[in-house]
């Protein structure tokens, strides 16, 4: 009785003549060689079943579909005659790099709480090429599902337990775009993470689904993204959450207390949400692009209501955050900014006159040399209290 093999490697093919030998090779010439490699042919009119049928590698299992039956119940097919405890994703016109599975299976045996891992990848054409990076945890795929799809397809690696364990499969009824709707399932109940190296090229050519079914693609995607909020968010929380994607670009400073009992309430990143809704406004938003951590930390200081709020500066940032926080917070005191041509010392004097007390200080002054230099001298004078610096 020949042993089972370790991963089930499936793909489908569907007139893929023109990329096809490459992708078999790509995976026939892996560095983890215990696989079986499930090619389901989707009735071609092409050339593609005498490309198959060419490789003599007994580790592949050829099926051959009577009748075109669309990728989603191919795939579905070819997991149900898979063998192995891990299942790979394939395309027919991609290339995996010689040691993906390696890394994937190596990946899934170091970290056993994963059930779904999959990679960056490097789309290529004929005119160029780039590496598509994406979030890694869990936690932040959760969070990006309610607005796009950040999993690679082709570089999926899964057990293979989680279809029967929790009666999944692909959905024909999202043909054009049957991953996404499945992983907005499956995250109820598994973990995802995604290896931050790149392991498969993707091509970009015009034959894709994408490009000729575009219009039902987006439809469906439409449908999927509210079946996930649906699904994901439970009926106390659902109207309002609702009215709160919808009208993301409206939402107020002082809405996000709600937005952090939501990411914990239901284990979503808070980071993913915030570049999402882009707070207070797109000019304020930018000056942390590349230091998102601190925008969060900002924003969680803002509102401690423990805190008598001290807003250094009053240019049109100074009045924007005051605007959005004075209804619900204690704006104790508005240091009004001085022009570049007087002394920043009048500026401090003013804020030296404040009785000595625990304060919030939002240093809004625009100039960076002049709001480190406030920031040094208020630490100074009111060690107890914080500061947050909204700069450009």
């Amino acid at each position: 009785m020949n042993k089972a093999p370790i991963i089930s490697v499936i793909m489908p093919v569907y007139n893929a003549e023109k990329y096809l030998k490459e992708s078999i090779e790509s995976i026939l010439n892996q560095t983890f060689k215990d696989f079986e490699f499930i090619i389901i042919n989707d009735a071609s009119t092409d050339n593609s079943e005498n490309i198959i049928l060419s490789y003599t590698d007994l580790r592949i299992n050829y099926i051959k579909n009577k009748k075109n039956i669309g990728v989603a119940k191919s795939l579905n097919k070819a997991i149900q005659n898979s063998k192995g405890k891990y299942i790979a994703r394939m395309d027919a016109d991609d290339i995996s790099l010689t040691n993906r599975l390696e890394i994937q299976f190596n990946y899934m045996i170091e970290n056993q709480n994963i059930d779904i891992c999959a990679s960056w990848i490097n789309h290529f054409s004929n005119e160029n090429e780039r590496i598509i990076k994406t979030v890694k945890s869990n936690k932040e795929i959760k969070t990006l599902l309610l607005f796009y799809n950040p999993i690679p397809h082709p570089t999926i690696f899964m057990k293979k337990e989680i279809f029967t364990k929790y009666n999944l499969s692909y959905s024909n009824t999202f043909s054009k775009a049957e991953d996404y709707e499945l992983w907005t399932r499956a995250i109820i109940f598994c973990r995802f993470s995604i290896i931050q190296e790149t392991l498969l090229l993707y091509r970009i050519h015009t034959s894709q689904i994408s490009k000729n079914f575009a219009e039902l693609q987006k439809k469906q995607i439409i449908q999927i993204k509210n079946n996930y909020m649906l699904r994901l968010f439970k009926k106390e929380d659902i109207k309002e959450i609702l009215h709160f994607f919808k009208n993301s670009k409206k939402i107020k400073l002082n809405k996000l207390n709600w937005l952090i009992y939501l990411t914990k309430k239901y284990n979503l990143d808070i980071k993913v949400l915030i570049h999402r809704f882009k707070f207070l406004n797109k000019d304020i938003q930018s000056h942390y692009k590349n230091n998102l951590d601190l925008y969060i930390i900002d924003l969680k200081k803002i509102l401690k209501v423990h805190h008598k709020i001290v807003i250094v500066g009053y240019g049109s940032l100074g009045q924007k955050v005051h605007n959005e926080l004075k209804e619900q917070y204690n704006i104790s005191h508005i240091v009004e900014q001085c022009s570049s041509n007087n002394n920043t010392n009048l500026f401090l004097k003013s804020i030296y006159s404040l009785s000595q007390d625990n304060y919030l200080f939002i240093n809004t002054i625009l100039s960076e040399n002049t709001h480190v230099q406030i920031n040094t001298k208020i630490q100074k004078k009111f060690i107890n209290s914080e500061i947050i610096t909204l700069y450009f």
